[in-house]
């Protein structure tokens, strides 16, 4: 399996001229014009059957352990009756042609691959097998349409006549696509929603995988920073000639806002560094921390000073009326992304073209890197590596653009590689929170109105700041609001919470940069929204499966919920342990987790997680399950340590000692049950995080008494056994 190809037109190209090729593309449309507009053309992911039986299968999307390859192949083949050993898949040279359908430009983000590609790719699949049945039924002399495709071949029913795929693509590659293709029903599948294993696991076992830290060519030198204290920070002076006596150190350059040591290896670069004198002019950000971050936002979610993001009646009056308001202020930290791969970048630059090697999920961005260094979009070549974790850091470009800049000053290829402390003082966090949510409810014990303010930084005003109108960003309120952005795209609650609701949103930016974390927003609005409904059942006294499903909208929510109540016997935990609940719908998925825990005092232990998940249709159903396991671990992790903090302009985590990770002999029993209801394929990357706080926060609260507002549980004197 190859894992970087050397460019995308040499691809097409050579596929084209090969002896006995058939190459096929797909164009989708985009889901709106904004995207389409943007794209600059059509998303075409490439389908080689070859000369001597290979299926050849170009996957732009990032394949960062989320199965994507293995997913996205199993589509084609699908439709294509190949037998699966026959299939190949590798990483094309990022191009506009593989621009995704709704963002439009070439991306891996929001769980958003195989619910795009889901029709699109079993298509590509189907007009290549029918193409190759109108190949035979020319050559036989029979009507095609009685023809039938099994495992790589065609076969002729009434005659017993058989020929391989191989023997039929010169004639094949004379027609174009038929149009208007009937896809297979799922009780045709034979490969979609079956377990196969995963086609990356073999490299990466014996060691040939090509992760972005793996790159190697003659002549390239490794990058090491020294940031300045705070993120506002600028370089002043630089005092390099100790760190030139250092063996191995060939260079060093200085940025605006880095000061990078080049070297022949990362220790001689590190101790490079070490050994640089550098004046900071620490900026404005210079004093700042969490805490002044924090009072300002518990400020805003207290005195109401967002913007109205969805009003439906008075909601003001219907609690001014109410004969019980419960009311509820929670808090969600900044949290850093921590991948396991530390995060890095290679390029070379020339006068006429930067090459960049990078594990990115943002391989359409990479004209932006360009431009830093002075050239156009066009003359940038991204060759997507394996990404060692990915959990939407790897969206950003920084390390790119660094790589470039520090390549162009150096005359040389770079690999610009940073340091565990490096990536966790110099993240993008998941933006601190503070919502209020209150509910009013009547003499009869039912709930009137719900009244919700949220305050916290914008990822879209620093990402994509067309994209957050005025005050509102609308990623912001994913999961408590019922609207609508600008785009067009709906923000869905999956509630009700009767004839009047009412969702604000102050946006408080701060000096601390904020991005997407696994599940964005959704990892605090479910916190938010599912402590808030577990506490509105102890106060009202009713059983939290019960009183979710008077509230839902929605019969697929009710289902999963009832059958997550079925499968972890809720109620009924282990002698000695309690159970904590929670339910969320996000990236077109609804998932729950039930999670047991044994308590003593303060110290706990993960007994279990029972999970159930929808998400439509299960490609993979083995990646589905992973997926659900990894995402909940992630919350798990976060909410019983996850805490990123500011002193006076710098981040006060550094390593894993500060920033704890969850052990593999701390980690629960996991018991995961898929459900299949159809209807609109879902998204499985990122649905597992955003339950767990919540759940885990009720647990605890059903073993202790005490209301959890305020995450992670280690800073409220928590933790495991």
């Amino acid at each position: 399996m190859t894992t970087i190809e050397t460019s995308r037109r040499g691809f097409v190209k050579g596929a084209a001229l090969a002896a006995g090729s058939l190459v096929l593309g797909f164009g989708l449309p985009a889901f709106n014009k904004a995207a389409k507009a943007a794209s600059g053309g059509t998303l075409n992911a490439w389908l080689e059957i070859t000369g001597d039986g290979r299926v050849r299968i170009a996957q732009p999307q990032a394949e960062m352990g989320q199965g994507i390859w293995t997913s996205m192949a199993q589509m084609i083949a699908e439709e294509l009756e190949v037998d699966w050993a026959q299939v190949e898949i590798f990483s094309p040279v990022a191009a506009p042609d593989f621009a995704h359908p709704f963002y439009g430009f070439q991306t891996t983000a929001e769980s958003f691959s195989i619910r795009a590609f889901w029709k699109p790719a079993r298509t590509v699949g189907a007009q290549a097998r029918e193409m190759l049945k109108m190949a035979a039924g020319e050559i036989w002399g029979v009507y095609p349409g009685g023809l039938q495709a099994e495992a790589g071949h065609i076969v002729n029913p009434l005659t017993g006549q058989k020929a391989p795929y191989a023997a039929l693509v010169v004639q094949a590659a004379k027609y174009s696509p038929p149009e208007n293709i009937q896809l297979k029903r799922p009780d045709q599948w034979k490969i979609i929603g079956k377990s196969i294993a995963r086609a990356d696991t073999p490299d990466k076992v014996n060691g040939s995988a090509v992760y972005g830290i793996d790159v190697k060519m003659a002549g390239l030198l490794t990058a090491v920073p020294l940031f300045p204290p705070s993120f506002t920070g600028k370089v002043k002076s630089v005092d390099d000639s100790a760190a030139l006596k250092v063996k191995g150190v060939r260079q060093v350059v200085a940025l605006e806002d880095a000061v990078y040591v080049l070297a022949e290896g990362y220790w001689s670069a590190r101790q490079g560094r070490e050994a640089l004198t550098v004046d900071w002019d620490l900026g404005e950000g210079g004093d700042f921390s969490t805490d002044e971050a924090f009072a300002a936002f518990r400020k805003a979610a207290a005195e109401g000073q967002g913007a109205v993001v969805e009003e439906r009646g008075d909601t003001v009056t219907a609690l001014a009326g109410a004969a019980k308001v419960v009311d509820v202020t929670l808090e969600a930290p900044y949290l850093a992304h921590a991948t396991m791969e530390p995060m890095n970048a290679t390029a070379h630059y020339t006068p006429a073209k930067l090459t960049i090697w990078v594990p990115t999920q943002a391989q359409g961005l990479m004209g932006f890197v360009a431009g830093a260094v002075g050239l156009e979009a066009g003359q940038v070549e991204c060759h997507t590596t394996f990404l060692g974790c990915g959990l939407g850091r790897r969206f950003e470009i920084d390390l790119p653009i660094h790589a470039a800049l520090v390549s162009k000053a150096a005359g040389v290829p770079v690999k610009v590689l940073w340091s565990r402390e490096d990536d966790t003082r110099r993240d993008f966090y998941r933006p601190g929170a503070v919502a209020r949510l209150r509910a009013g409810v009547d003499s009869k014990g039912k709930i009137v109105g719900m009244l919700a303010d949220i305050s916290g930084s914008s990822i879209l005003a620093r990402a994509v700041p067309s994209l957050a109108k005025g005050d509102i960003d609308h990623t912001n309120v994913d999961g408590i609001a019922e609207a609508t952005t600008p785009a067009g795209v709906p923000v869905h609650r999956q509630y009700d919470f009767g004839a009047t609701a009412r969702v604000a949103y102050a946006m408080v930016n701060s000096p601390i940069p904020v991005g997407f974390w696994r599940s964005v927003a959704h990892s605090q609005n479910a916190w938010f929204m599912e402590a808030f409904v577990n506490e509105l059942a102890a106060d009202l006294e009713q059983d939290p499966v019960a009183l979710r499903l008077s509230l839902m909208k929605s019969e697929r929510n009710r289902t999963v919920l009832k059958r997550l109540g079925e499968r972890a016997n809720w109620g009924n935990p282990a002698a000695g342990n309690v159970q904590g609940l929670a339910i969320h719908e996000a990236f077109g998925t609804v998932l729950g987790h039930v999670i047991e825990i044994a308590m003593n005092k303060r110290t706990l232990k993960l007994v279990k997680v029972t999970s159930v998940v929808d998400v439509g249709w299960a490609v993979n159903p083995d990646t589905v399950e992973a997926q659900v396991t990894s995402g909940a671990i992630t919350g798990l992790t976060a909410a019983l340590w996850g805490e990123v903090t500011m002193t006076k302009g710098e981040i006060d985590q550094g390593n894993f000692d500060s920033y704890r990770m969850l052990k593999l002999a701390q980690t629960p029993v996991f018991d995961v049950e898929i459900l299949q209801l159809g209807g609109e394929i879902g998204g499985i990357g990122e649905p597992g995080t955003p339950p767990v706080a919540p759940a885990l926060a009720h647990a605890v609260f059903n073993a202790t008494g005490e209301r959890i507002r305020k995450l992670p549980l280690a800073a409220l004197g928590f933790d495991l056994m």
